[in-house]
């Protein structure tokens, strides 16, 4: 599991009087594009290059920083980790987060943040990415550099209809999804755990209702939901919420390892309640979870050497391919079959 350094974390005189930033993150395929694309109609600032949309994984857009999700995609490969779905990446040694390229990358991305809210006066600003939750030691660096005061969204699905999910987009095998899941998870509740205001948000719950959705996030954030939020609101709802798109719910009768499932449960009931995840009660009964998921995120490298050789034979097979490909064409070429 990600560790920080719990002193630098706190060192920070953030206030509420600072400007707001909010974070979205959590495993891929949590809903966390559509939930980020409803913030905008509660009159939350996305900036101007978010990331388009791509047809069979996100068709309605991925509302992602494009320069936010630059810098963190680099810093994956300054700790040399090249592959940002590894299932290593919970085990990074903690003095490659001190490495002078991740510090200058996070010095930049800092500066290009602090821009963004100067842009965007009076507004609450909002960043949408998974590998936040993963690169935290990383994350806080650039907290600190900001001095912005950050909120966390953590959205949750089910692990087995994420899995369902990724083999669907990405062919991901369920034992990958599951460590991915509990590692994504297991990061973003880091900045709860130092203190940092957080909610859980379901996906599941969004999609049958994203106005209740969006409205205990208004409150939590301390943003008016005036009739002009409300009409903003119901656009989105009509235009961006389909249920078409969330092709699965639920175990679908999989075989979910104990760690996720209960580590659902726990969120997905105060994603119901409304319960802060910061609080002394969530977060005792959140460190039963933590104990429970450190011993399933051992030896992940299995994980990967598994994922890598089949992936590995397809490249060879592939590259084998077309090379004969082009022989063929340039035999038949040179015997005047093909112009």
């Amino acid at each position: 599991m990600i560790r920080v350094d719990e002193a630098q974390a706190n060192r920070s005189s953030r206030t509420e009087d600072d400007w707001k930033l909010i974070c979205v993150t959590g495993m891929m395929r949590t809903g966390s594009s559509a939930l980020t694309r409803g913030l905008a109609s509660l009159g939350l600032e996305l900036g101007s290059q978010v990331q388009k949309s791509e047809q069979g994984v996100n068709p309605t857009g991925f509302w992602e920083d494009a320069c936010t999700y630059d810098a963190l995609h680099r810093v994956y490969r300054s700790i040399g980790l090249g592959e940002h779905m590894s299932a290593e990446a919970g085990n990074i040694p903690l003095d490659r987060w001190d490495r002078p390229k991740v510090r200058a990358i996070a010095r930049r991305l800092a500066s290009y943040l602090k821009e963004f809210h100067r842009q965007s006066p009076g507004r609450i600003c909002a960043i949408k990415n998974p590998s936040i939750g993963r690169l935290i030691p990383f994350w806080q660096q650039v907290m600190e550099q900001t001095q912005c005061s950050d909120r966390y969204i953590v959205t949750i699905r089910s692990p087995a209809a994420v899995a369902a999910s990724c083999r669907r987009a990405w062919n991901f095998p369920p034992e990958l999804s599951y460590a991915l899941w509990i590692q994504f998870t297991l990061g973003a509740m880091i900045p709860a755990t130092l203190g940092r205001p957080t909610i859980a948000i379901d996906y599941d719950e969004l999609i049958l209702d994203p106005a209740a959705s969006l409205r205990r996030i208004a409150l939590w954030a301390g943003i008016p939901f005036t009739p002009d939020v409300q009409d903003a609101v119901n656009i989105f709802t009509g235009r961006f919420i389909r249920r078409e798109l969330r092709h699965f719910a639920g175990s679908d009768g999989m075989s979910v390892p104990p760690p996720a499932t209960q580590m659902y449960e726990l969120l997905r009931q105060a994603a119901k309640s409304g319960e802060s995840l910061e609080t002394a009660p969530f977060q005792c009964r959140w460190r039963d979870m933590e104990s429970l998921a450190s011993q399933y995120t051992k030896n992940l490298h299995l994980l990967d050497e598994a994922r890598r050789k089949p992936l590995a034979k397809r490249l060879y097979w592939r590259s084998h391919s077309a090379v004969k490909d082009s022989i063929t064409r340039l035999q038949a070429r040179a015997a005047g079959r093909l112009k």
